[in-house]
């Protein structure tokens, strides 16, 4: 029977990812009886990695136990905005049924570390806010996690129900750049331990 490491050896698109599992001395743990599941990044995704990176060991093993799970994990037993433990201890990787990404970050946590985010952050932590404030932050905050692999990008809208409970719609301009209502969608898809995060580039008015 095939184990979950010769099969991906055979897999010519993920060469890197398997040539690194060797060189990380992984190689015996994913050929013996217990289950694994693998998020193998293709070999362009490595090349992308900067050759600091990429030059060192300790950290490339960081990152080939991150892309790895213990256990079958197949595509209708992944829950919808759930979390499973890597085998770098510690490392949690977000799934979602559409797509997720290979980091996980307190949102909260996001806003407060990036000076791009400090007005946000200060009125996260404020005491006391207006209403009228409370209710426009309420309505950059969607009622589940949404990425973009959801939104219709060739053609149609996503409305979708905010937390102020008025609804915002998602569409592709005819510049084929993502937009929520008024607002352009400068970068997305950011992952978080509690949900995704898409940076604009207005304030959206609650209507």
């Amino acid at each position: 029977m095939f184990n979950v490491y010769n099969v991906a050896s055979r897999i010519q698109e993920i060469s890197t990812f398997v040539s690194a599992i060797g060189d990380a001395g992984l190689k015996n743990n994913l050929t013996g009886s217990s289950q694994f599941t693998l998020f193998a990044p293709t070999n362009e995704a490595f090349n992308e990695l900067p050759a600091n990176v990429k030059n060192n060991k300790t950290l490339m093993k960081s990152i080939v136990m991150y892309h790895i799970t213990k256990g079958m994990l197949t595509h209708k037993r992944i829950l919808d905005d759930s979390t499973v433990d890597s085998l770098l201890q510690g490392a949690k990787l977000r799934l979602n049924k559409y797509g997720f990404q290979s980091f996980a970050l307190n949102a909260y946590e996001v806003a407060a570390r990036s000076t791009d985010f400090s007005t946000l952050s200060f009125l996260l932590v404020k005491d006391k806010l207006d209403a009228l404030l409370k209710n426009v932050l309420k309505f950059h905050v969607l009622q589940s996690t949404y990425y973009t692999a959801a939104i219709p990008r060739r053609s149609g809208k996503l409305v979708l129900t905010t937390e102020s409970t008025k609804r915002v719609t998602f569409y592709t301009g005819e510049d084929g750049v993502l937009y929520v209502d008024e607002a352009k969608v400068l970068t997305s898809n950011i992952t978080l331990t509690n949900g995704v995060l898409h940076i604009i580039d207005k304030v959206l008015i609650p209507h």
